[in-house]
């Protein structure tokens, strides 16, 4: 998999309609950046200095989705290795919960502060379990979601247009043998 991590220099972004002109085209990229790395509608559109129904039609728009494969790749690099590093952090208490059991610490009646330990039940196993798995998906999904992107296939939507229109001329001819006279 080879990864393109954007460097605004190189890279001269389409300028999607809407947007003033005097956005730069680092400000520009930065919220895409920023989109993508999970900033909310309005403050993507504050920094675009658009109104937030207006960032909705430019998401839509080709140049946006040009804009949004271009940020991806350093999107899940850094995603990517965020999530290896939390990981790694979850699987380390993790294994010493399973290992050593869980400490609770309490304070009784008289104030005085307790620890008592104990095992992990089968059922907090089983959980533990559970979770990891669903997790791991998560994760193999991100790291895998490059192979998985579409891509804009014109033939493909060509032959989908003409099913659809040949679906549609035959509906139309069909209904209007069986419709009754009004």
């Amino acid at each position: 998999m080879t990864t393109n991590v954007v460097n605004i220099k190189d890279f001269v972004p389409p300028r999607p309609k809407g947007i003033p002109d005097h956005i730069s085209a680092e400000v520009l990229v930065e919220a895409v950046r920023g989109w993508l790395m999970g900033d909310d509608h309005a403050t993507t559109a504050e920094s675009l200095d658009i109104s937030i129904p207006k960032l909705f039609s430019l998401q839509r728009s080709p140049d946006w989705r040009t804009l949004m494969n271009f940020c991806r790749d350093e999107f899940q690099l850094s995603v990517g290795a965020r999530m290896v590093r939390i990981e790694n952090k979850l699987l380390d208490k993790i294994e010493a919960y399973v290992d050593n059991g869980c400490t609770l610490t309490f304070v009784d009646e008289k104030g005085r502060l307790h620890e008592t330990s104990r095992e992990i039940t089968p059922k907090e196993a089983v959980s533990i379990a559970l979770m990891m798995n669903e997790v791991n998906k998560r994760v193999d999904k991100v790291r895998n979601q490059d192979a998985t992107r579409k891509t804009f296939d014109p033939v493909g939507l060509i032959a989908k247009l003409e099913r659809m229109a040949r679906v549609a001329e035959e509906k139309e001819v069909t209904g209007s043998a069986t419709r009754e006279p009004d």
